[in-house]
């Protein structure tokens, strides 16, 4: 089985990044249980990825947060 209770190959999609309710989430529940991605090199990928997307791989002088 792969990750997440996922039985085929899938992709994350960093930007299309959303918003929901936690009491929505009825999908992420595979026989049962919560599901989650516990590989630790994709987890570091989706966070990279939501970091680009969300502007926070910036350092805080090239945003002007400093």
């Amino acid at each position: 089985m792969g990750q997440a209770g996922q039985t085929k190959d899938a992709v994350i999609l960093c930007h299309q990044l959303r918003t929901i309710d936690l009491s929505r989430l009825t999908a992420s529940q595979i026989g049962g249980r919560v599901q989650s991605v516990t590989d630790s090199s994709l987890r570091r990928q989706v966070r990279s990825g939501l970091a680009r997307q969300l502007g926070l791989d910036l350092s805080p002088a090239a945003d002007g947060a400093e």
